[in-house]
């Protein structure tokens, strides 16, 4: 077991970038964020490279001077025959209360292992993204604003083989023509999945046909033209990753932030 695995960057959709500031300059929204790693990426990292039965973690209630009430996180992992602990702390969140003390004490603690710790490298100012495709939202002045966050710095993404960071493949490259004709979709898309494919779309704010047609391409690996080039496993396979936000993200991030609604609320495709 190699512990020093667990200082290992995280893959950027491991990340998650949280508001700490925001406002209004120039009639426009204005956040900055920062970065932290998901309890669920730490406990499979933790996994990985401890194997899941050699390491724990255990809480205990903590209650400072104030009256505050706050949570302890103790992530134990087997050296040999020895249990090594170390502890953190966080208070409980205005929102979620327990919940968010405890999950906020977990990736502290996780930090005393060193997983995370590089983030704490990331220098300068990051600011939110501000678009009508945003996966994230908040309450500005009595609105409610969507948002993506900014690129994961190059530098602080996992490294191949080679030691230079993983390229991913662009998302938004269309596949090389070819002057084959296409198969015929022998089970095409229904008119009730394709209701529900457009409305969870304009959930999450992508209502542009081209941007709409990008998107369904990028999850199902080809370019679409048409919803007649949408088979019924397609679309189930495309409504699955709709009902999953962690999953959406990977397919917002990367479209065109400024699109134009469909005029009359007409199906764009």
């Amino acid at each position: 077991m190699n512990l020093l695995k667990l200082q290992e960057p995280f893959r950027e959709d491991e990340v998650e970038w949280r508001i700490m500031q925001s406002g209004f300059s120039d009639g426009k929204p204005w956040a900055k964020v920062i970065c932290y790693i998901q309890s669920r990426a730490i406990m499979d990292r933790l996994d990985e490279v401890c194997d899941p039965e050699s390491w724990r973690d255990e809480y205990r209630e903590w209650h400072e001077g104030s009256g505050q009430s706050s949570q302890l996180c103790g992530i134990s992992i087997k050296c040999g025959d020895e249990w090594i602990i170390k502890w953190d702390g966080a208070e409980n969140t205005d929102i979620e209360g327990v919940k968010g003390g405890l999950s906020n004490a977990f990736k502290r603690a996780a930090v005393k292992w060193g997983m995370g710790r590089y983030l704490y490298n990331i220098t300068g100012t990051h600011w939110a993204i501000f678009t009508n495709m945003g996966i994230n939202s908040v309450k500005i002045e009595n609105n409610w604003y969507k948002w993506n966050p900014p690129k994961m710095p190059k530098e602080f993404l996992p490294k191949d083989d080679k030691g230079s960071a993983k390229k991913e493949a662009p998302k938004n490259k269309p596949p090389a023509e070819s002057n084959k004709p296409p198969d015929p979709i022998i089970n095409p898309i229904t008119e009730n999945q394709r209701k529900t494919i457009f409305g969870k779309m304009k959930d999450f704010g992508i209502t542009d046909a081209d941007c709409m047609k990008m998107t369904l391409g990028n999850m199902i690996g080809k370019e679409i033209a048409s919803r007649n080039e949408i088979c019924r496993n397609d679309a189930t396979k495309i409504i699955k990753i709709l009902n999953d936000p962690e999953a959406m993200k990977e397919f917002v991030r990367d479209v065109l932030e400024d699109v134009k609604p469909p005029e009359d609320d007409e199906l764009p495709f």
